[in-house]
């Protein structure tokens, strides 16, 4: 198994530098280095972490409006437990696009392993009433009242969320999961099945 792991990132790697090779302004043959890279990474391999971060740079720099590589770039800083860099980055994908599910998610994960939920809490709480038709703020909350345990409360976040858009797949998905934590697996079907 291990030689085939190594075979198959052997050729994983070289068909993407390939592709980089052969098309080096196209932003996704950058993208597809990154990941693979990424992935080596989130293994710990040595020196991937590096390579995933230079391969996402040039694809921002060919495709700079989109937040996908910064929030890689976020998401390696954080498996790195560089809070603060990861923080910076999850804000700047969020620059670009406001609802960024991923980003959103990633700055919840952020407070919850720095401990700073409750902070968390209150800091979108304060951003919702700003911004109360953003889906992706409610999301945010009830993440956020997952990990503070307060099932409740992340239950009348993604209904919040879901008031303001149905079709938000994460949101159902996530209060799915309450419902089946509360007990309610009828409900918990139904919104998975929607």
């Amino acid at each position: 198994q291990q030689q085939e792991f190594q075979r198959t990132i052997t050729a994983a790697i070289a068909a993407g530098t390939e592709a980089v090779q052969r098309k080096s302004t196209e932003a996704q043959n950058w993208r597809v280095l990154g990941d693979i890279y990424a992935l080596l990474a989130a293994v710990n391999i040595d020196g991937a972490a590096a390579r995933a971060n230079e391969a996402y740079h040039e694809a921002e720099v060919r495709d700079p409006h989109n937040p996908y590589y910064v929030l890689q770039k976020s998401v390696m800083a954080y498996r790195a437990k560089d809070f603060t860099e990861s923080r910076r980055l999850a804000l700047l994908a969020l620059d670009l696009k406001g609802n960024y599910t991923d980003a959103l998610f990633t700055l919840s994960q952020i407070d919850i392993a720095t401990g700073d939920v409750a902070k968390a809490i209150a800091s979108t709480e304060s951003l919702i009433s700003l911004e109360s038709n953003n889906a992706g703020r409610y999301y945010q909350l009830g993440v956020l009242q997952i990990a503070n345990k307060n099932r409740d409360a992340a239950i009348a976040a993604f209904t919040a969320a879901l008031a303001i858009d149905a079709n938000y797949a994460n949101a159902r998905y996530l209060r799915a999961l309450q419902y089946l934590a509360a007990g309610d697996k009828a409900l918990a079907i139904t919104e998975l099945k929607a």
